[in-house]
């Protein structure tokens, strides 16, 4: 279980700034519409970055 943890983290720590922002959103159970309210951007730019 430690190893999973530790491989999540090292993944979440190399996400830019605003992919981190996403990622938060969506943990959190927002959609893609309501990241882009909350984050001014476009559904297409969540959905990019969503995919890292």
């Amino acid at each position: 279980m430690k190893q999973v943890r530790d491989v999540f983290l090292s993944r979440v720590a190399t996400l830019t700034p605003r992919e981190r922002q996403v990622f938060e959103l969506v943990v959190h159970g927002q959609s893609n519409k309501a990241a882009t309210n909350a984050l001014g951007s476009t559904v297409r730019t969540i959905k990019t970055h969503r995919l890292t």
